[in-house]
Formats: structure tokens, C-alpha cells, sequence
């Protein structure tokens, strides 16, 4: 059985069989390579459609949870933790006592 190389930019992510190849190929990111001699399928290009995730970042990380920026209520060089929204809060909590309750042991 043939199988199909799928690319995603210069690298082989998988190789397909052919019904993965058309299933693959009804993606809108997806194109098919094709032979110039009997337009048959050799491969399968997936485009990138992830947004922006390859350009820099002008904020820095943004699950930063302190920051040294001066603001009304931060005076400069005074480092302030960020608020944190109810749900995060409780998944903040739980990570905490998660990591202290593993390292005590």
C-alpha cells in the first residue's frame, strides 16, 4: 500500500494512506501535490491557519502573573501581582497546593 507524505511547511508530519489523504484533503488548509505527468496525488501540503503565533510578541507572556510596570496604583520598580478571575483563581490555588503537596513528599 502507497503511503502519502503530509507536510506542514518543510516537515513531514505523517505519512497517509490514501483514504487519510482524502480526508485530509476536505480540510480548507489542506492541498494536494500532484505529479505533472498523471496528476496523481503525492503528497498533501496543510497550510498554516493558526493566526499569528510565528510573530513576535510586543506584550511579553501574558500568563505572567506579576509585573514591574508602572501604573496609577504601582509605583516604578515595585513589582505587583496581576488579579486573577475567579475561575483562574481556583485553578491557581489548586497548581499551588498541588506542587507543595508532591515537594513535601
Amino acid at each position: 500500500m502507497r503511503k502519502i507524505p503530509v507536510f506542514s511547511g518543510e516537515r513531514v508530519i505523517e505519512f497517509a494512506d490514501e483514504a487519510r489523504a482524502r480526508q485530509l484533503l476536505t480540510a480548507p488548509n489542506a492541498k494536494a501535490v500532484r505529479r505533472r505527468k498523471d496528476r496523481q496525488i503525492v503528497g498533501v501540503e496543510l497550510e498554516d491557519l493558526g493566526g499569528n503565533w510565528k510573530e513576535p510578541a510586543l506584550h511579553g507572556n501574558p500568563r505572567q502573573y506579576s509585573h514591574d510596570h508602572e501604573t496609577d496604583r504601582n509605583p516604578a520598580r515595585v513589582w505587583t501581582l496581576r488579579h486573577l478571575s475567579d475561575e483562574t483563581q481556583d485553578l491557581f490555588q489548586l497548581a499551588v497546593t498541588d506542587t507543595l503537596g508532591t515537594g513535601a513528599g
